[in-house]
């Protein structure tokens, strides 16, 4: 029980982290995508529980084992992150062209960003685990440019914050241990317009996201792990001009 109390706690922390940059959205994209986020949590974490409890007959060892890399526990991990868009250009272009009374055009000048991403979760079977994941990009850079003249009539930058509750499948248990995930979750993304010749202005909407990836841990020691992962963040509502693909490097430590 204690387990699924401890998900439960570190999901509700992360929805109310997201809800600061998604509480003035619109329907279903902004406190919406973070109860989906919340409700996620609770039944990954209910199910982490029941997976324990049906399988707890299989680990009942006096002695901790060294090469023990499937264990059950709790883990934390750290990784720097390189981030490719994804975004749907032609969707940003018809946005921009309804608020507007000339003929606009949308381009991405800077295609990548970096970040870093953090997860605390824990491993609930050999073959299973489940893991809060929060990850953070900055520095897609766009421009709007006006075709009447071929100026360029706002500059545009974003930086996102996507935290999903992930569920990871383990292919192999030893030393090496590669995996598969999916997630959901809510991105909150803060859109930054330098329009010429008016002031700098700025735009919060969180969204609901989907992720979908994999990697592999590679266990240095008992407790250390050091691990790659890539991923793609889908986002399943009104942003669907901001899915991007996500490749981090890091370490993991094992409880």
């Amino acid at each position: 029980m204690r387990q699924a109390v401890a998900l439960l706690i570190m999901t509700s922390m992360g929805a109310l982290f997201l809800t600061s940059g998604t509480a003035n959205a619109k329907p279903f994209d902004g406190p919406e995508a973070v109860g989906a986020t919340l409700a996620a949590g609770i039944l990954t974490g209910i199910a982490c529980w029941t997976v324990e409890l049906a399988t707890e007959d299989d680990d009942e060892e006096v002695e901790p084992r060294d090469d023990d890399y499937d264990r059950r526990g709790w883990f934390v991990g750290l990784q720097g992150v390189y981030a490719r868009e994804d975004y749907d250009i032609d969707r940003e272009e018809r946005n921009i062209d309804s608020q507007s009374n000339f003929k606009l055009e949308f381009s991405l000048n800077n295609h990548d960003a970096g970040g870093v991403r953090g997860k605390f979760g824990r491993r609930c079977h050999s073959r299973f685990s489940v893991e809060f994941e929060m990850e953070w990009l900055d520095d897609f850079a766009g421009k709007v440019v006006d075709l009447s003249d071929g100026m360029v009539a706002s500059d545009i930058k974003f930086s996102t914050i996507a935290g999903t509750i992930n569920t990871k499948g383990y292919l192999l248990t030893g030393r090496v241990q590669p995996f598969v995930l999916v997630g959901v979750g809510a991105m909150s993304v803060r859109g930054e317009n330098n329009a010429k010749g008016s002031n700098k202005s700025s735009q919060d909407d969180g969204h609901l996201v989907a992720r979908f990836g994999g990697g592999i841990d590679f266990y240095v020691t008992r407790h250390w792990v050091v691990s790659g992962q890539a991923d793609y963040v889908y986002s399943a509502t009104n942003l669907e001009s901001t899915n991007y693909i996500s490749v981090g490097f890091g370490a993991m430590y094992r409880w």
